[in-house]
């Protein structure tokens, strides 16, 4: 191939870029916010076994119960703050390349730095998580930002084409979520041996590197051969109708986010306390898959609603359905212990209602704010958000004799 054509054929692909990075990124976010659940889920188990009387193959430590999965939130919020800034003072593209950087390196230390004593193993990959969350938490605003720029030779787009663009861009964030479950099934599948249980969960947690390095490596590219359409700059942030706004996106998304992230951060053992003990790692992967498939379908269908309903009003018929659908889960939990078909399904429902608010919530800050701190106000939204998220970890219960702690007294 000739150099001219390698060259048009690298601008092609590099058009196309303004449609997959910000697809790819919110992938990226959903990938590595939710295999940590089920990777810990494979190190407690032993041969495909898990629950009460297992002795797991890597004991946890006390403070692993909320630590480990609230450290990926600690970071995201600063990662929300710092990098929606710096999109909006030095441009998306160069904020995009340090945040996947940060976000592939988190995945990998995660996976290949995390070896020694269970103690050790468990710190460090809480650690890398930490790291890791600063990227993905950056790809927030960011993404958002990145859809919402004007195509080639516009000069500028409406609030409501931004927010609809940032929301199918959303959409890829429920097949990263499925995604971490889908790999664990042929892995769980692999036939018990010596170490199988370390394979499965650095598999799990390393993969998680590939779409942060697809996105820094296209926007590595799309910076060297397209610059960026309008200025950067630091915009109007002291406006305070601005900052009045801000009340409503970013109180909406830490509302919405305690539930989101209470339900499927511990989906794994939410599904071990409505199928009990007959619930084995394998169909676990199975039931948390399709709940998952749900809230994909239900984003799905969010998005064709949003043309005729719009973004707000979703987002309250979302808080109506979830507080609903929550209710009737509760009550069905509390009162009909042994029905675990019903439970399953009201949790089905629970997840299809979510989805309500799901994408909603991401639009709102790009319908609110003009793009000149557009990244900025986002970033701080979703930073909101990630707080909410840290709440719904520690209001959920972890029992110590489920989780195998080290110390814990589990059985052997």
């Amino acid at each position: 191939m000739s150099r001219p054509a390698a060259d048009e054929d690298g601008g092609a692909t590099c058009r196309q870029c303004p449609r997959f990075v910000p697809a790819c990124s919110n992938f990226s976010i959903q990938y590595n916010y939710s295999s940590a659940s089920i990777a810990a889920a494979i190190m407690l188990s032993h041969n495909d076994t898990i629950g009460v009387g297992v002795r797991p193959d890597f004991p946890q430590p006390k403070w692993v119960a909320h630590g480990l999965l609230g450290a990926v939130f600690i970071g995201s919020v600063a990662g929300m703050l710092t990098m929606g800034y710096l999109g909006d003072v030095l441009g998306v593209r160069p904020a995009l390349i340090v945040t996947n950087a940060l976000a592939a390196f988190g995945a990998l230390a995660s996976s290949l730095l995390s070896w020694g004593s269970p103690e050790t193993i468990w710190t460090m990959i809480a650690v890398s998580r930490l790291v890791m969350g600063i990227g993905v938490g950056g790809n927030y605003p960011l993404s958002a930002a990145k859809a919402a720029q004007p195509g080639k030779g516009a000069r500028e787009v409406s609030a409501v084409d931004a927010a609809n663009s940032a929301a199918k861009a959303f959409f890829w964030q429920g097949p990263g979520q499925l995604a971490p479950y889908l790999l664990a099934l042929p892995l769980l599948s692999l036939p018990p041996s010596q170490g199988i249980t370390s394979v499965q969960f650095r598999i799990l947690l390393g993969i998680g590197a590939i779409p942060a390095l697809v996105v820094l490596l296209c926007s590595i590219y799309e910076e060297e051969h397209h610059s960026v359409a309008r200025t950067p700059g630091r915009g109007n942030l002291g406006d305070p109708r601005n900052w009045q706004l801000l009340v409503g996106t970013a109180g909406c998304w830490f509302l919405f986010d305690i539930a989101f992230y209470g339900t499927v951060i511990f989906s794994p053992e939410i599904l071990l306390k409505v199928f009990g003990k007959t619930e084995s790692l394998t169909s676990l992967a199975v039931h948390a898959a399709a709940t998952i498939l749900v809230t994909i379908l239900g984003n799905g269908a969010s998005l064709m609603a949003l043309r005729w309903m719009g973004a707000r009003t979703l987002n309250t018929a979302g808080f109506v359905a979830s507080c609903l659908a929550f209710c009737a889960f509760g009550l069905a939990y509390a009162s009909r212990r042994d029905e675990h078909v019903l439970q399953y399904v009201l949790l089905c429902i629970v997840n299809l209602a979510l989805s309500m608010n799901n994408i909603s919530t991401f639009m709102l800050p790009v319908l609110a704010f003009p793009h000149s701190v557009r990244s900025t106000f986002h970033g701080i939204s979703a930073a909101a958000a990630k707080l909410g998220a840290m709440v719904g970890t520690v209001l959920f219960p972890a029992p110590c004799a489920q989780r195998g702690e080290v110390g814990s007294g589990a059985a052997p």
